[in-house]
């Protein structure tokens, strides 16, 4: 039978016990106040920091801007050139002077064959031009030059695609960059394209090294609203200019 101390002990450590238990207790409610307290002051100032985001800021972080995925040109179409025509005629002249044999879409190879090779012998800068070969796109027809100096003169050189006619093109590369979280409300895709780009060429110095935006939209599906911020993609004529808007901005200027 235990003595009255050995029971006073026992009550005496189970109340200490309790104590601590009430103290831990306590603790953990405070600690909890706390973090609470500490998401609500983040997501506070993640929401100041979202709402007054200018392009300003996105121009000089350029680091959330992604390279679109057909940047890269294959290896095997470095001596390619591309070239896009009319399904139908553009000028009835074409038709008239070709004898029926006008240039177009989706003709037999052979034949866009014999059109390439005669409208490039017919000058003077592309006349050594040697075609390897010609597939078929959709708006018109790859050609493959048998060397890099032959690709070169086609495409630096396109009086001959005027013998071609039917309002025949070269169609140029284009690389592209996609900037998220770009503030929507600061451009106007629509309505005033150009006056966007020339603000993107101006805040990101890019006409100062020669670089010229073809195209701008926003990367969103079609049934989808525009939201406060999107993704905008940017499309360059050059892989250069695509290079620079993917480097972060040495300064910021917000």
């Amino acid at each position: 039978m235990p003595s009255k101390l050995d029971t006073g002990t026992t009550q005496n450590e189970l109340q200490e016990i309790k104590h601590n238990q009430n103290v831990l207790q306590e603790q953990n409610e405070k600690l909890h106040e706390e973090l609470r307290a500490l998401r609500t002051q983040v997501g506070n100032a993640s929401a100041a920091v979202t709402a007054t985001r200018t392009w300003a800021a996105v121009a000089a972080h350029r680091g959330n801007a992604m390279p679109l995925l057909n940047n890269q040109q294959p290896e095997k179409e470095h001596n390619c050139i591309r070239i896009s025509t009319q399904r139908t005629f553009v000028d009835p002249r074409d038709n008239e002077n070709s004898g029926g044999n006008a240039f177009g879409r989706y003709l037999p190879i052979d034949a866009v064959n014999t059109h390439i090779r005669t409208a490039l012998q017919c000058d003077v800068a592309t006349q050594d031009a040697q075609v390897a070969g010609i597939g078929t796109i959709k708006t018109g027809y790859l050609i493959r030059f048998k060397d890099t100096e032959s690709a070169e003169a086609a495409h630096n050189n396109t009086q001959w695609l005027d013998q071609l006619g039917n309002n025949t093109k070269l169609v140029k590369p284009r690389f592209g960059v996609v900037v998220h979280r770009t503030p929507t409300e600061e451009f106007d895709l629509e309505t005033g394209a150009i006056q966007a780009a020339e603000k993107i060429i101006n805040d990101n110095d890019l006409a100062e090294h020669g670089f010229h935006i073809d195209e701008l939209a926003w990367m969103k599906a079609k049934n989808k609203a525009l939201g406060k911020f999107a993704s905008l993609g940017i499309r360059f004529d050059s892989a250069e200019g695509a290079e620079y808007m993917l480097q972060p901005a040495l300064h910021s200027s917000c």
